[in-house]
């Protein structure tokens, strides 16, 4: 009984091998454009997490400094005075 059980084992997990392992292997090959696309998109955050980041650093500076004239601001300077 145990025989007939071990090889009944044996068998499921050849089968398992060979039907599985190759929709595994599709499967992982289907999804490597994926893969490729999130490393593009990772590139794509860090860039725009870095240039946000140089962007509030200006801000910051400018804002210490409280030249006006440098913001680059569309209207009447009293506007930015009295906020």
């Amino acid at each position: 009984m145990m025989t007939g059980t071990g090889n009944h084992v044996a068998n499921l997990g050849d089968l398992i091998k060979v039907y599985l392992g190759s929709h595994l292997k599709y499967h992982k090959d289907e999804h490597e454009s994926y893969r490729e696309l999130l490393v593009v998109r990772e590139a794509v955050k860090n860039n725009y997490i870095k240039k946000e980041k140089a962007l509030f650093e200006q801000k910051e500076k400018m804002f210490r400094n409280k030249d006006f004239t440098k913001w680059k601001f569309v209207g009447s300077q009293d506007e930015l005075v009295r906020r």
